[in-house]
């Protein structure tokens, strides 16, 4: 088919009907989806899908998927998911279990599967395709690597390719006996994805330096070129003489088909192979000597001693922007140990809504259920009170000790999960200037906090500016119950909500937020708030606030444009607003409204290479409340 953008066609299969069951994503498109294909080039969409490689029997699909352990991030298993286009329903057969690669037999009654372990141990299984219980077990000869099993037409062999020391092998099981065949030695040529059909095993192969579809008998060993693509053609099915491959172009991967003529096939020997010289160009620098030979390689014995988890922690290997609701955001620079034990974070963040700026330090621990926080910080504060007509400035220092569990229940093309955190904070308050009624201002105090969060989103394709469908909520409560001279009280919640907009890539964003803090008093003390403020407006301290926000946002065009490897500018974005609250300003008896309604666009660029993107841009807010207008300059947003 023609195509608008960059398209990518894979897995294509023949179905029972003669049509054609393949995978689409595309750089203009939503997220990969499963489509039918008839003979007439029109698609159907079937669903949008987390698969992998995927087999097919009847109307059912199987993939494995990626299940989440609950609580540890590197933990995880691959299950096997059955899926009926016809009536539209997923059914997971297996359970924890480290599955991958599975293919359907001729009839469909079992799965053929590779099992690769925690203990980096390969097997070939056979499951039952209706309860997943283990049928047959195949253990890997010289715990090779296995790969991509598919049956024979019959059901009796199974074809894989097997990764071991010396290189890639292409193999064959009997099924019934247990025994194996070497098709294709050991070596460097990197074949994959074997089929059947009649005499033959096809595969593919950069024999030739270009990735293609190769065939070999499997009794005489003769091998052959079937396809000699410009670019690239990968991924044989087979269906009655037919073949079905992709191909590849500037634009994507196309589907392609063509009749299977054993004679007209081109033999291997015709065939200039491709030498990779750079290998043999570094050998000759070296003198002519082998480089890997074991008298030339330095042996060393190194000392066998405990692992210091918190010495090892000082391994700086990252830094990334962060954003905190939106109403913060910063820098961070992070370090670990190699067992993912214990982290530490060095973050500078500004604060928004105060137009201030500050930084902590965290040592995390994360080895035990609940994650344990030990933070040190510095903020500056600025608090304009409108009842008082003056700003309220000071400085903090803050110990902090935070326990968190951490819960991931995402599934599929579906990112779902909480975050439960409790803390401690020590604070000291220095250097403030405004002190309204009889308040102590300065001193020390400790505060407990309580929080909750949520989130479920969906899957964001190349294009998308936000999810499109998702949901987040944050709950939080901060008090000092330890009957001090500083005593403060605040609940905060804050929700959001992600629509997909009229055309494709557009957003719609609806926020709501309420907060309610009991700061006004001769000895209150007003925490920090997580609540977005009106655009445009001119934060103020409160009591209690009520608020509400729209948003969208929507793609302008995709200049693709860099100036050698400095800077590269990939999308103009834009977006407008309406932010409302109903504000108890803090001193004051009576209510009062913020409204604002505006616009603002960004131009999204990446700097360096470096894989996060930047933003810059700028925002203008009409202030309904007052009939003001506001021009601000944004730099370095965070797309979220």
């Amino acid at each position: 088919a023609k195509k608008k953008t960059w398209t990518k066609y894979t897995e294509p299969v023949y179905l029972n009907n003669g049509k054609i069951l393949c995978k689409k994503a595309s750089l203009d498109g939503d997220i990969t989806a499963f489509y039918i294909i008839s003979p007439d080039g029109k698609e159907e969409k079937l669903k949008n899908t987390d698969a992998g490689l995927f087999s097919v029997s009847g109307n059912k699909i199987c993939f494995s998927r990626v299940i989440p352990d609950l609580r540890w991030g590197y933990r995880n298993y691959s299950d096997i998911i059955i899926y009926d286009f016809k009536e539209n329903t997923e059914t997971r057969i297996t359970k924890k279990q480290k599955y991958f690669a599975p293919a359907f037999s001729p009839d469909g009654s079992k799965i053929a599967l590779v099992e690769y372990n925690d203990k980096m141990e390969s097997a070939l299984i056979i499951i039952d395709s209706q309860t997943g219980e283990t049928i047959k077990r195949f253990e890997s000869a010289n715990n090779d690597f296995l790969r991509t099993p598919s049956w024979s037409e019959s059901g009796e062999e199974i074809v894989y390719t097997n990764t071991g020391k010396t290189g890639t092998a292409l193999s064959i099981l009997n099924v019934e006996t247990g025994a194996f065949k070497t098709i294709i030695k050991y070596g460097r040529e990197n074949v994959g994805r074997p089929v059947f059909y009649k005499n033959f095993i096809v595969y593919n192969s950069p024999f030739s330096g270009i990735g293609n579809i190769y065939a070999i008998d499997i009794e005489s060993f003769q091998k052959f070129r079937i396809v000699s693509s410009k670019f690239g053609s990968y991924n044989p099915s087979i269906s009655n003489d037919k073949l079905l491959f992709i191909d590849y172009d500037v634009n994507g991967y196309d589907i392609a088909e063509l009749d299977l003529k054993p004679e007209n096939w081109e033999k291997i020997e015709n065939i200039r192979p491709y030498v990779f010289e750079r290998v043999e160009n570094l050998v000759a620098q070296e003198q002519g000597k082998n480089m890997i030979s074991p008298e030339l390689i330095p042996n060393k014995n190194f000392e066998v001693k405990k692992y210091s988890k918190v010495k090892h922690s000082l391994n700086f290997h990252s830094w990334g922007l962060d954003s905190d609701f939106d109403s913060k955001i910063g820098l961070n620079v992070y370090t670990a140990n190699v067992l993912n034990t214990v982290f530490g974070i060095a973050a500078g963040y500004y604060d928004i809504n105060e137009r201030r700026f500050s930084a902590n330090a965290t040592t995390r621990f994360s080895k035990f259920y609940p994650v344990l926080d030990l933070i040190g910080g510095y903020s500056q504060r600025n608090v304009y009170y409108p009842t008082f007509s003056t700003y309220d400035e000071w400085t903090e220092m803050n110990g902090k000790v935070n326990f968190t569990v951490p819960l991931n229940f995402s599934r599929g093309i579906y990112s779902r999960g909480a975050n439960l955190t409790s803390g401690y904070t020590y604070t000291q308050k220095l250097g403030k200037e405004y002190r309204y009624i009889n308040e102590s201002g300065e001193g020390v105090f400790s505060s407990l906090s309580y929080s909750a969060t949520v989130y479920n989103f969906r899957q964001m394709a190349m294009r998308d500016i936000n999810p499109k469908f998702g949901q987040f909520l944050y709950v939080s409560f901060k008090n000092t119950p330890f009957n001090q001279i500083i005593n403060g009280e605040q609940f905060s919640v804050l929700g959001s909500i992600y629509f997909p907009g009229i055309f494709m890539h557009h957003s719609l964003n609806l926020k709501a937020g309420y907060e309610k803090q009991a700061a006004y008093d001769p000895f209150g003390y007003w925490f920090s708030t997580p609540q977005n403020f009106p655009r445009g407006q001119e934060f103020v301290a409160f009591e209690e606030m009520k608020s509400f926000g729209v948003d969208y946002k929507f793609p302008v065009f995709y200049p693709e444009f860099g100036i050698g490897p400095l800077i590269y500018f990939t999308r103009l974005r834009a977006g407008i607003f309406y932010d409302y609250a109903v504000l108890k300003i803090l001193g004051d008896t009576k209510n009062t409204n913020y409204q604002s309604v505006g616009a603002e666009a960004f131009i999204e660029f990446y700097i360096l290479r470096l894989q996060m993107p930047f933003e810059i841009g700028g925002r203008i807010s009409y202030l309904m409340n007052n009939g003001d207008v506001n021009y601000e300059f944004i730099t370095f947003k965070i797309p979220f």
